[in-house]
């Protein structure tokens, strides 16, 4: 999946007729379709295992609707639909917690409604129910103009592979897990999830949810894949080592920083990776986890224990995605973790956080010298 989606992403960056154009763009469209499958899959099986679990994590409340509406408004818009959120200014900017299973719940949400709305909006509103010094007890419903459900429908709507009835699936497609695995979700951060809806004049879905208050400030530098091009100059020059075995993935992450005028350096597994960084210089190393040789984990481990290399930025990269494999990322000493398929924001969002422009302008100094 993230070679399909990698190099769909970097051909649609080339010069192309629009018959190719159409073509890719719906090649990409259709991988994205099937990694959420996936995904869909991959959650229920944890929730069989009782491995479904939720992180706790500082972030802003912001970007998890900025994210929201980047992923939902032009579908909306295709359909001719409004998209409208109410946010209760009482809600903190500043949470700890699963932003990206909030944004998870949200999102399958969001996009059912706009899977059964034909005409009129969808609205998504965001509430305090209560709080206390610490904790902040939230409530968000999405409201839709469409088909609405039968009290029948609703009864077992948040079961495992069930949907309104057989016709569903058949015309607007899906798994029936969604609503499933975001029931779990809410239960796991103290809330609950429900529906009211009558046939004909649409639908509210809701869940609650409990988070923690947070005082902290986020330092991370966000800025989207349109204006990335100019933020990345900030670190332009860095050296990069990229340690993958793959062939499709090496070409998909030489593609996506060919054009940030990045030193790249390519090695196949960790145990090149670990002899290349006692030689040479790098500001960042992109380590894959599941690799013949030596692992991401192993190789991660034996860098640290070169005192030199102990400010070294190293981000694995896997398919993993349970939280225990993150955990063990950041045991054998590594700073963040990129899920696979790599997006490009999630990339060069990881550079930017990463990379420090203050050393590398230093390392120019330098070799100027």
């Amino acid at each position: 999946m993230n070679a399909i989606i990698g190099l769909s992403y970097l051909a649609m960056q080339t010069d192309l007729t629009p018959k190719q154009h159409d073509y890719l763009s719906k090649i990409q469209l259709s991988s994205n379709h099937l990694l959420g499958i996936l995904n869909e899959v991959l959650d229920f099986s944890k929730i069989e295992a009782g491995k479904l679990s939720v992180a706790h994590e500082e972030f802003a409340f912001d970007d998890v609707i900025e994210n929201l509406k980047n992923l939902t408004a032009a579908k909306a818009a295709d359909k001719g639909l409004k998209l409208f959120f109410d946010i209760e200014p009482r809600v903190p900017k500043t949470l700890n917690g699963d932003a990206l299973r909030l944004g998870q719940i949200l999102v399958n949400y969001v996009g059912n409604a706009i899977k059964f709305t034909e005409n009129g909006g969808i609205s998504v509103s965001v509430q305090v129910l209560d709080e206390t010094d610490k904790t902040v007890f939230l409530k968000f419903s999405v409201r839709d103009t469409g088909i609405g459900l039968t009290s029948e429908a609703q009864a077992s709507l948040f079961q495992s592979f069930q949907q309104a009835d057989n016709s569903t699936s058949r015309k607007y497609g899906g798994t029936g897990l969604g609503l499933a695995i975001s029931k779990q979700l809410a239960n796991l951060m103290n809330g609950d999830v429900g529906v009211e809806s009558q046939i004909g004049k649409g639908s509210i879905f809701w869940f609650t949810a409990q988070l923690e208050k947070s005082n902290g400030c986020l330092n991370a530098r966000k800025i989207g894949v349109i204006n990335c091009k100019e933020a990345l100059k900030t670190i332009s020059g860095a050296a990069i080592l990229v340690v993958e075995d793959n062939d499709f993935n090496q070409q998909v992450l030489q593609g996506l920083l060919a054009n940030c005028d990045f030193d790249i350096c390519m090695v196949n597994d960790g145990k090149e990776a670990v002899e290349i960084v006692t030689t040479r210089h790098f500001d960042i190393v992109l380590m894959d986890m599941q690799m013949p040789i030596m692992d991401g984990v192993s190789a991660a481990i034996e860098m640290r224990k070169n005192p030199a290399l102990n400010d070294l930025p190293i981000i694995a990269m896997t398919a993993n995605a349970l939280s225990q494999d993150k955990d063990k990322c950041l045991e054998a000493g590594m700073n963040d973790y990129l899920a696979k398929p790599i997006y490009p924001d999630d990339l060069y969002q990881a550079l930017l956080k990463w990379i420090s422009p203050i050393k590398i302008g230093k390392k120019h100094e330098n070799s100027s010298i």
